[in-house]
């Protein structure tokens, strides 16, 4: 589906930027895809975590994500498939009305032929589900088909902003429903169709992945079409473009995007939150940078890519853009394994009733081998834990401050545990 800040191409980027904070821990985690469009990203980490939770407020993105999302048991379509795209043409429905030059006189965004089918499609999925002879599950499954079916043969430059005054090649094929497939894995994933800020107040997990809108473009209007298939509501379309109502975003508002934005920021019930934005972006990089540093660590990484060109109007016209990944390590998380002054002899009485319950010393010390001595020196000599160290040290150990790790190794010392990395440790950290 062609859609403004896809994150396809920028896919692999993400996955390796985000393992690479978490770690191993990603496949046990709830990741949260809050602004889920096309629900891209959570279909790429569906496989990768324990639970994926979306959210969109379009019913469009609802719709794609409640299929791609939390659809997750085996179901063959082919039957109804097959009857829906061989169902008798009728004309006079809604989209038809509104959105074909036989109906409309003007509006074309749609063949004549392509939006009676669509309304003809429409109508027998909500039919179908209303006498119960589909489940929801399938109901979404079919809708998401026809959404993304009616998209590849739209009348349009890539978005719903305007029509074409010509019918170009695409459109003038005859849409086709095709299975949308879907990965089975994981478990408890959810959809939603909420507000951002107001969801962030209902929702916790681990990883919260943020792909706001960059700019002024409002999606309730690009995407207006595929809106109206979704929610299959009569309206009276306003404008040349045939709008219904639609929401309003605020982060498509330079005067309030920042205090949208910090909201989240700051009620976030998640350990780790990834922020993709670019240097096309009503807020700036120092303006991110300000309000995610207030909220714990912050680090960044970048990439390069070709840029969405759809919209002509655009006041950026470099062929590329850049994407920041803007991450935050959240402090209400560091402090849940500091907030507790931890003595020698607790560390000592703790350390070994894991030992006694595990009955193998090197899990609970596994971290320990993951370690070069060029992390130690890290550690010491810049008095600060990268993500990656501090990962393992909370997940085995529940501390975060040097001084509390200089505690653990100190015990271990006195109670004769042995490793090549531990004495390599020890023995530089007596020597600094």
């Amino acid at each position: 589906m062609n859609y403004i800040g896809s994150k396809l191409k920028l896919s692999e980027f993400l996955t390796s930027s985000i393992t690479g904070v978490v770690g191993d821990r990603l496949k046990n985690m709830v990741f949260c895809d809050l602004f889920a469009g096309t629900s891209r990203v959570g279909r790429t980490f569906k496989p990768l975590v324990n639970t994926v939770i979306a959210n969109d407020i379009e019913h469009y993105g609802f719709s794609l994500g409640r299929h791609y999302i939390e659809n997750n048991e085996i179901q063959d379509i082919s039957m109804f498939l097959e009857e829906l795209n061989s169902l008798e043409l009728v004309k006079g429905g809604f989209i038809w009305t509104h959105y074909s030059q036989e109906g409309h006189g003007e509006r074309q965004y749609f063949s004549d032929y392509n939006a009676a089918k669509i309304d003809t499609i429409r109508s027998a999925i909500n039919d179908w589900y209303d006498i119960e002879y589909i489940t929801e599950d399938i109901y979404y499954h079919l809708l998401s088909s026809l959404l993304e079916a009616a998209d590849k043969v739209a009348n349009t430059a890539s978005t719903y902003g305007a029509y074409l005054k010509q019918l170009k090649k695409s459109a003038q094929e005859e849409i086709f429903l095709i299975e949308s497939k879907f990965d089975i894995c994981g478990k408890n994933h959810k959809m939603y169709n909420e507000s951002a800020n107001d969801l962030i107040y209902k929702i916790s997990g681990d990883v919260l992945y943020l792909d706001p809108p960059y700019n002024q473009r409002q999606y309730g209007a690009y995407y207006h079409i595929l809106n109206t298939i979704s929610k299959a509501e009569i309206f009276e379309p306003k404008g040349k473009t045939g709008l219904p109502e639609y929401s309003k975003s605020a982060y498509c508002r330079k005067n309030e995007v920042k205090i949208a934005f910090e909201e989240i920021i700051r009620e976030a019930k998640f350990e780790y939150i990834f922020l993709s934005y670019n240097n096309e972006g009503l807020m700036s990089e120092t303006e991110i940078v300000d309000i995610l540093s207030k909220y714990g660590e912050y680090s960044l990484v970048t990439t390069q890519y070709q840029r969405y060109k759809a919209d002509t109007s655009r006041s950026h016209t470099a062929d590329f853009s850049i994407e920041y990944l803007h991450i935050l390590h959240k402090d209400e998380f560091k402090k849940e394994s500091s907030h507790t002054k931890i003595t020698k002899s607790q560390l000592g009485h703790s350390i070994k009733d894991l030992f006694t319950a595990e009955k193998d010393p090197r899990k609970m010390t596994s971290f320990m081998l993951k370690l070069t001595i060029n992390d130690w020196k890290s550690i010491f000599d810049n008095q600060k834990l990268p993500l990656h160290i501090k990962a393992h040290i909370k997940k085995y150990f529940k501390v975060t401050k040097n001084k509390d790790l200089i505690n653990i190794l100190t015990t271990l010392k006195d109670s004769g545990y042995k490793t090549p990395s531990f004495e390599e440790a020890f023995s530089y950290l007596k020597n600094i």
